[in-house]
């Protein structure tokens, strides 16, 4: 028997996979950690240049959204034996066939290459201080690594 349509999945892209492989909730997290830092930045009386801290906070969340595709590509055997919780476990995306190996590999790279980009011009603008530079090469160097190492095929 057939589905109704408003039932059918939409095979036309994997957005529901890249969305559940972004850890949603974890990637909050980490918003509310660097928004945490900011308070007790203003409130040791520290001036805060707004514009700089929401380009750093987009900055940082673009890093961790690209360590969770990669994190997805590399443990996807394992994401099959956990169990999912929403905060530990995995996020089940590849094991239920809502996106695949080759998705989050590719959108790693994509995510991980924008943060660098970005990352740059904000040092090379004056934005942000050439510390955050370290940081970025520090990113490169990493997706380098872990790209040369021995993953299998995607």
């Amino acid at each position: 028997m057939k589905q109704p349509e408003s039932q059918q999945p939409d095979q036309s892209f994997p957005w529901r996979g890249l969305w559940q492989m972004s850890r949603p909730i974890i990637l909050a997290s980490g918003g509310l950690a660097y928004a945490v830092g900011v308070a007790i930045a203003k409130y040791e009386g520290l001036p805060i240049a707004w514009e700089r801290q929401l380009l750093a906070l987009n900055l940082t969340l673009l890093a961790n959204l690209a360590a969770h595709y990669a994190d997805k590509y590399a443990d996807a055997d394992t994401d099959t034996l956990a169990v999912a919780t929403g905060i530990s476990g995995g996020s089940g995306a590849i094991a239920s066939g809502l996106a695949t190996r080759t998705l989050a590999l590719q959108t790693a790279l994509v995510v991980s290459a924008l943060t660098i980009v970005l990352g740059l011009g904000a040092v090379g603008s004056g934005l942000l201080p050439g510390a955050a530079l370290m940081v970025g090469l520090m990113l490169a160097h990493a997706v380098g690594y872990w790209l040369s190492a021995d993953r299998g095929d995607a």
